[in-house]
C-alpha cells in the first residue's frame, strides 16, 4: 500500500531519493486497543509512525502498578529514544489506547539507509533531538512546573480537534481522564471551559497522567 500523506508529510524536506528510500523501509499496520508496541525491559528495535489513534507511554514498578508518562496522538513518531540508541532494555512499555493505524521502521533497516545519505542523517538527528526533548525534557519540567490544570490545557492547546472529532473509544477515554480531573479542574464548569476551548488549538503529545 502506498504511503499515506500524512506520512509523507512528515519526511518532506528531504531529497526524493532519500524520501523513497525511507518510505520503503516502513511498514504499514494496523493494532488493537490494549496492543503494546513495546514491553518495557526489552530492548527497543523499532520506530512507529502513528497514522491514526493514540497510545501511551508507561512503566510497571515492582508491585505491578503502572503509572503513565507520556501520550502520543496521530503524526508522532513513537519509540524509545535511549534503548533504540544505546541497545539497553528500555524502563518503559507503549501500548495503544484504542484500534490504530501506524507505519513501522526496523532500526536496522534505518541505520543502514544512514550509512550512504548524508542528507538522511541530519534528518534522523533532527527527528532523535525532538524526540529527546518530548521525552525527556519536556515532561519532566512539565510535572516539576506546572500543576495538573495547566498540564490538561497543554494538551489541549496542542492537540487539535481531538475532542470534536473522537472516536468511540477515543471519547471514553477522555471522559474517564477529564473525570479523573475534575476534583482539579474545579467541577464540571472548569472542566467544561477547558473542553470548550479545544476547538481553537493546536497538535502534539502530552504529559504524565494525574
Amino acid at each position: 500500500m502506498a504511503p499515506s500523506t500524512t506520512l509523507r508529510t512528515f519526511v518532506q524536506g528531504l531529497p526524493s531519493a532519500s524520501i523513497d528510500s525511507l518510505l520503503a523501509c516502513f511498514e504499514q499496520e494496523e493494532g488493537s486497543k490494549g496492543q503494546l508496541l513495546h514491553r518495557q525491559g526489552k530492548v527497543c528495535k523499532h520506530l512507529w509512525f502513528l497514522e491514526e489513534g493514540v497510545a501511551r507511554y508507561y512503566h510497571t514498578d515492582e508491585s505491578g502498578k503502572e503509572t503513565n508518562d507520556w501520550f502520543a496522538f496521530e503524526g508522532e513518531v513513537l519509540t524509545l529514544t535511549g534503548s533504540l540508541i544505546k541497545g539497553t532494555p528500555a524502563d518503559e512499555s507503549i501500548q495503544l489506547l484504542e484500534d490504530s493505524r501506524y507505519y513501522r521502521m526496523a532500526n536496522a533497516d534505518l541505520q543502514r539507509l544512514l550509512e550512504n545519505d548524508h542528507a538522511l542523517c541530519l534528518w534522523y538527528i533532527q527527528l532523535l533531538e525532538q524526540q529527546y526533548m518530548q521525552q525527556l525534557e519536556d515532561r519532566l519540567a512539565d510535572l516539576q512546573f506546572l500543576s495538573a490544570r495547566e498540564r490538561y490545557e497543554k494538551l489541549l492547546v496542542r492537540v487539535p480537534n481531538i475532542l470534536n472529532q473522537p472516536t468511540r473509544t477515543r471519547n471514553s477515554f477522555f471522559r474517564q481522564l477529564l473525570a479523573r480531573l475534575m476534583p482539579i479542574l474545579g467541577g464540571h464548569a472548569a472542566g467544561a471551559s477547558v473542553v470548550s476551548s479545544s476547538s481553537r488549538m493546536g497538535s502534539g503529545s502530552f504529559w504524565r497522567a494525574v
